[in-house]
């Protein structure tokens, strides 16, 4: 059984919420909450398996709750849900812990499959934004100076370290991730090294693809600064 907390302000999207997911046999709602704090405390009380957020809520909204569920409930994950669809907005949940992001106006089946998805571990973000906020952030390494994060992590470094890894688990050398991926052996090894000068939209996406990472995994990596997960060769 999945245990869920729901968190909406809206009272009646909140309610259609909790009936859709009561109704399937394998979620069992927890808590529900109207504000950011009232999610927070549920999380840090029941430490449920997934928390659906609304981005927009008071108390500090999506992010508060996103972010403080993070370092109070690790194993929980984070399911974004909202009206809000703009670049800004998707990478501030990101950044914040989300690993999933909901358009309200989902279709049931769309919101039921994302929570089962993410309770599997892994990270499921709406079509309209993925491509987008993918764009943006890759195009954000042509910038002359790329700012660590706050706490010191450098995001490009934790994505080389982690192409490394998944280069060994899937048994590829830099020839041959560099044909696979139509590039040179060279941009593999700055890939590897964390140099940000090999980061281009396209040559990244394509290391990524051939690596088994989806553009979710790759967007989430980016945006936290996370390493993706291993994902074993099919």
């Amino acid at each position: 059984m999945i245990s869920v907390i729901i968190a909406e302000d809206d009272a009646f999207v909140r309610n259609a919420l909790v009936d859709l997911v009561t109704g399937e046999d394998d979620f069992d709602v927890v808590g529900i909450a109207c504000d950011a704090a009232e999610a927070i405390d549920l999380a840090r009380e029941l430490r449920p398996d997934l928390a659906l957020v609304d981005v927009r809520m008071p108390h500090g909204g999506g992010h508060r709750a996103a972010r403080e569920m993070r370092r109070i409930s690790p194993a929980t994950r984070v399911v974004a849900h909202t009206v809000h669809d703009d670049r800004g907005t998707v990478l501030e949940m990101l950044r914040a812990g989300a690993v999933g992001y909901l358009v309200k106006g989902a279709t049931p089946e769309t919101i039921l499959t994302t929570l089962r998805r993410v309770s599997e571990g892994r990270s499921v973000l709406a079509p309209e934004v993925t491509a987008a906020v993918l764009d943006e952030l890759l195009a954000r390494l042509d910038e002359p100076v790329v700012e660590p994060e706050v706490d010191g992590s450098d995001p490009w470094r934790t994505l080389g370290e982690s192409v490394t890894k998944q280069m060994r688990r899937r048994g590829l050398d830099q020839k041959t991730l560099a044909r696979i991926a139509g590039t040179s052996p060279q941009v593999v090894r700055d890939v590897q090294n964390g140099q940000r000068r090999a980061y281009r939209p396209s040559t990244l996406a394509r290391i990524a693809t051939a690596l088994g990472w989806t553009p979710e995994m790759l967007l989430r990596a980016l945006a936290s600064g996370e390493a993706p997960p291993v994902v074993l060769a099919s």
